[in-house]
């Protein structure tokens, strides 16, 4: 088995790699990073790709490998403002970063597979601050629902990481400021924690009420990522897979989107 994965320093990226060498030990596994050092556990590192640089997707398209799967983790978006007031631009800005490579990519190197990763945007409680990242999310698995046999989602609950921690200090930062995150901020102060504990409370909370509901529920950990992919590289035809602590399940369709997201075609457009 043969793949890529763009972004393969991070956890999304180290999960990808740990399920690719359970599923078949002797894979070789190409991981870019955008800095100078090896990916760990790659078996070939292609450093200094920023996708922040057109050049780095003109550098990768050049890959002549015939692979199996595509991997695509990165992220941005203007997080930590609400979903209903994200603006055209900002929605166009993170595509650019989050979307629209993978698909450039996908269609010069043509791998098997393509697999990006989402998250539970259309959820009240990403809504309150996932700003642009959650149209850019929808479009993705938009994308997955009408091309399965090209594209698959993982989408993945809340996990503690580098980058989950900063959404947290990030919110903190702009609380004072911002009318959005009141109700949050009350919460805070009634539960006596630090922050960075009370968000993950927070978080664990919502997703049990508005996620799991009636099942099991934990946060998700890493091994719960390896896990959703290991189910992907088994062969699961369904365009989306959820992962939500030891929760794995499948699903075909789009889900339907919150009033917050009623521009959802408009802005992505």
């Amino acid at each position: 088995m043969k793949a890529l994965i763009v972004g393969g320093s991070g956890v999304a990226g180290q999960c990808a790699l740990r399920a690719l060498k359970q599923f078949d030990p002797g894979a070789e596994i190409w991981a870019t990073s955008s800095k100078d050092g090896d990916v760990a556990g790659a078996t070939h590192t292609i450093r200094n790709i920023d996708i922040n640089n057109p050049g780095a997707i003109e550098k990768l398209k050049g890959f002549g490998e015939k692979l199996d799967y595509l991997f695509y983790t990165p992220a941005f978006g203007s997080v930590g403002n609400p979903v209903a007031a994200a603006t055209r631009a900002e929605v166009q800005a993170a595509k650019a970063f989050c979307l629209d490579p993978m698909v450039v990519l996908t269609e010069a190197i043509r791998p098997k597979m393509t697999v990006a990763y989402t998250a539970y945007y259309f959820k009240p409680h990403l809504l309150a601050f996932y700003g642009a990242l959650a149209y850019v999310k929808y479009a993705t698995e938009k994308l997955a629902v009408e091309n399965p046999a090209q594209y698959k989602c993982l989408r993945i609950g809340s996990f503690v990481s580098k980058a989950t921690r900063g959404i947290g200090l990030l919110l903190q930062r702009m609380a004072k400021t911002a009318p959005h995150l009141k109700p949050l901020m009350e919460l805070y102060a009634e539960s006596g924690m630090k922050f960075s504990d009370f968000f993950f409370d927070y978080i664990s909370k919502e997703e049990k009420k508005n996620i799991a509901g009636d099942k099991p529920y934990r946060m998700t950990t890493e091994e719960d990522i390896v896990a959703g992919h290991l189910q992907l590289l088994k062969g699961e035809p369904a365009p989306i897979i959820n992962v939500l602590g030891e929760q794995i399940w499948a699903e075909s369709a789009l889900p339907l989107l919150p009033a917050e997201m009623a521009r959802a075609n408009e802005i992505l457009s």
